[in-house]
Parts: C-alpha cells; structure tokens; sequence
C-alpha cells in the first residue's frame, strides 16, 4: 500500500512539472514556501547516486572505483573527473536544499519513474553497467542500462550532479580500509614502495586475506598512487613482491565498510583545488515534457 501510494505522489508531481514546464527554485507555493518535495536529511543516506561498474573489474578495481556522483541527505556530493594530466580526481562539495530541490524535481521530469532496466546485460569482460539511483519518500528506486539511456538520461542527470556546487574541493582522505592482492611484477612500471615503519605489509593482508584500518600520512600517499590511472604505478613489498592495493574510504568509496568501534567517523581532509569553477546547475528548460 505504502508503494502504491508513493507512485501515485511520483505520478502526480511528474504530471505537475509537465504542465508547469521549467522549474526553479524560486517556485513557491501559496504560503510563500517552496515545493512541499523533501528527502531523509540524515549524512548518511544517500539520496541520489550514479554508478558505473565494468564487467572485467578485478576485485581491488571494484574497490578503488569511485561511483560517478554521488548526494547524501545533508547535500554533501562527491563526484569524479580529471585533472589536468589526466589523473582522477575526486571532488567534494555541499548543495543547498533548493538545489537539491531542482535537481530531484529535473530527474523525475524526465521521465525518470517510467525508464525500464535493458533487457540485454553489458558485455562480459568489455561492457560497463550504469545505474541510476534514488531514495525519496523511504522507496529506493534504481534503474540499470547498459546503454540506449532514454533522453540521454546517465550522462545528462551526471552533469548536472557535477553541478550542484561552485565552490568543490579535492578530496584527500585521512583514513580507510587497506587491502591488497598480489600482480606479476612488472619493472617498465614505476614503483612505490611501502613504508618502512607500518607494523603490516601487503604479504600480511593477503596471508590473512583482509583489510586493514589505516589512517594517516600513508593514506594519503596510498591514496594518490591508486588516483594516478596515467602512470600505473606499482606498489612494491617489503618481500619485492608487487601489489595492487584498495583503499574503500567510508563516506566516499561505494562499498566501505564502517570505521572501527572508537574511530570517528573519517569525513575527508579536503584541500581548495583549482580546476574550473563548474557552472551552477540551470533551471530545466530541455527536461521532457
């Protein structure tokens, strides 16, 4: 009953963006207030997030990637481009309500509760699948493609979750979960050695097959060589043994696990970066009517 009646509410505030055409955050409604929409306010929920995963991703790949864009209940969003020299980077920031507002209003004006999965899974081994998620009125609704997005819908609603905020900042992480998998060694590569003065090494993730809490200067250093996808760094042992790491960051990474019982929570160390100021997200004149 809970879900009927949630679809009915979807229904209805689709079909009143359609007749209304644009939306903007200065819409108000009789008593002076803005659209009666809200969401679970809560840092920890999120609320939208877009995501991308590749067939052929190995596990420490799973754990590295970041989801394209994702935005919490209190308007934190964290997004992913490139710097400069083409190495990741990824990007921190906080949406106002209305933003946060227009931006909802926009997904499901664009038909967002009638896009259906593809039938036909992504390619096994070459194939990326894209989903877009969404939790409004305690219903999570996610939709799952491969390609053909009505409306180009994962690319046009990801530039505009990349556009929530003028003012984002690089993410540097203070701590997460370390863990490790063993590659062949490759020496063309450049190399990164693991510090000296940790009381683990990558042997001893792998011998016990699990994640270590670590938090600190290593992190971060850990942090950037698994950001720089140009260079393709290799970490190397203690044993000379090459390595590739995962560093799942609660609160940034898709699948953290939640910090050890005593440890703060580790909200990013974000730095003032500058690339570009993106351009606020605009009203939606070119959303489906």
């Amino acid at each position: 009953m809970r879900r009927y009646m949630f679809l009915i509410a979807v229904a209805t505030l689709g079909a009143l963006l359609a007749g209304c055409g644009s939306v903007r955050p200065d819409d108000t409604a009789s008593d002076g207030s803005l659209d009666r929409m809200d969401w679970d306010r809560d840092p920890g929920t999120i609320i939208v997030r877009l995501d991308a995963r590749g067939t052929s991703a190995t596990p420490a790949e799973s754990l590295n990637a970041i989801p394209p864009c994702t935005l919490w209940g209190d308007g934190r969003v964290v997004w992913v481009t490139s710097g400069g020299s083409g190495q990741e980077q990824v990007l921190e920031a906080r949406a106002t309500d209305d933003t946060m507002r227009v931006f909802l209003q926009d997904i499901i004006n664009r038909g967002f509760y009638t896009w259906e999965d593809e039938l036909i899974p992504a390619e096994a081994g070459t194939g990326v699948t894209q989903t877009v998620s969404i939790y409004l009125y305690d219903e999570l609704h996610t939709v799952q493609r491969s390609s053909n997005w009505p409306a180009n819908g994962f690319d046009t609603i990801l530039a505009r979750c990349e556009q929530l905020s003028e003012t984002p900042v690089l993410v540097l992480p203070w701590a997460g979960w370390v863990s490790a998998y063993p590659i062949e060694r490759d020496d063309r590569l450049p190399h990164w050695y693991w510090p000296e003065d940790l009381d683990f090494t990558p042997a001893d993730l792998v011998a016990n097959g699990e994640a270590r809490w670590l938090h600190g200067e290593p992190v971060e250093e850990i942090w950037g060589v698994l950001r720089d996808t140009v260079n393709r760094v290799q970490v190397i042992g203690p044993d000379e043994q090459a390595y590739e790491l995962a560093l799942a960051v609660p609160g940034i990474s898709r699948d953290a696990a939640a910090p050890p019982p005593g440890e703060d929570h580790p909200r990013p160390t974000a730095t003032p970066q500058d690339t570009p100021v993106p351009t606020p997200i605009p009203a939606t004149e070119d959303a489906a009517s």
